[in-house]
C-alpha cells in the first residue's frame, strides 16, 4: 500500500496485462466491445445499429446489449463445458430477455437475490435450472427458493445449512 492510498501505489491504476494504450484512440479495442462493433465512417454501430440513432430515439445514457454477441459467447462456453452445467451469471446483466435466452440455448443461470430469481422466473427458466447463491439467505427467501423449486442453493455457512435444513 501507499501512504497516500491505494490508487497512488505502484501499478495500482493498471489494467489486464493484454490492454495496451491505442495507438488511435478512437479505435475499438476487440476484447471490450460486441464483436458486431464496427465504425462505419466514424460512427459506431452494434449489431448493424447506428448508436447514434438509438441515442436519438431512446436518449441517454442507455444500455445497448448485442444479443447475437451474447448468445454467442454463452453457447461457446456451453459447448467449452460439455457434460457440464454452464451457469449464466444474473449480476453480469439481467432482464427478462437474458435469462429467456440462457434457457433457449441450454444454459443455467445463477441468482443471488429475490430480485434476480423474479426476473429469471418471469424470463421463462425452469426452476431446477437456477442456482441460488447469496450471502446471508434469510429464512423467508429460502422458502421462496424452495417453493419455486430452485435447483440449487449453494450455501455459504454452516449458520446457513441449518437454515436450508430448516426450510
Amino acid at each position: 500500500t501507499h501512504e497516500a492510498g491505494w490508487a497512488h501505489a505502484s501499478g495500482a491504476l493498471r489494467g489486464p496485462s493484454w490492454l495496451r494504450e491505442p495507438v488511435d484512440p478512437n479505435a475499438l479495442v476487440p476484447q471490450l466491445w460486441s464483436s458486431t462493433a464496427r465504425k462505419v465512417d466514424g460512427e459506431l454501430e452494434v449489431g448493424g445499429v447506428r448508436l447514434a440513432d438509438l441515442a436519438a430515439e431512446h436518449m441517454t445514457p442507455a444500455y445497448v446489449l448485442d444479443e447475437a454477441d451474447l448468445r454467442g459467447r454463452a453457447v461457446a462456453f456451453r459447448d467449452a463445458f460439455a457434460g457440464w452445467d454452464v451457469y449464466y451469471a444474473a449480476k453480469a446483466f439481467w432482464c427478462t430477455a437474458v435469462p429467456r435466452w440462457m434457457a433457449e440455448d441450454g444454459l443455467h443461470v445463477d441468482c443471488c437475490s429475490p430480485g434476480e430469481l423474479t426476473v429469471a422466473l418471469r424470463g421463462g427458466v425452469d426452476p431446477s435450472r437456477i442456482e441460488y447463491h447469496g450471502n446471508n439467505k434469510t429464512v423467508p427467501e429460502l422458502r421462496r427458493v424452495v417453493a419455486a423449486g430452485v435447483g440449487r442453493v449453494v450455501v455459504d455457512s454452516l449458520t446457513e445449512v441449518g437454515r436450508v435444513a430448516a426450510v
